[in-house]
């Protein structure tokens, strides 16, 4: 039973980041073609996000790699 749950819930929060990441990247283009007074700071900062959101999950993923593999070592 606790095996299925952690499957739908990986499979879940996998779905959520695809939409996250689609959501950064379609964002420029969206404020890109606004013309109201924030229209530049807006696209800046979603080009901001469109960097960030990648390289951030890059960092997580390599330090939950690296920790898990310590861990690992520690209970041998």
């Amino acid at each position: 039973m606790g095996r299925k749950r952690m499957k739908n819930f990986k499979r879940i929060a996998a779905i959520l980041g695809v939409v996250v990441l689609l959501a950064a990247c379609c964002m420029p283009m969206i404020f890109a073609f606004g013309t109201g007074e924030n229209a530049q700071g807006n696209f800046k900062a979603a080009v901001g996000v469109v960097i960030l959101v990648p390289v951030l999950a890059c960092i997580l993923d390599s330090t939950y790699r690296l920790l898990n593999k310590a861990w690992e070592t520690d209970g041998e």
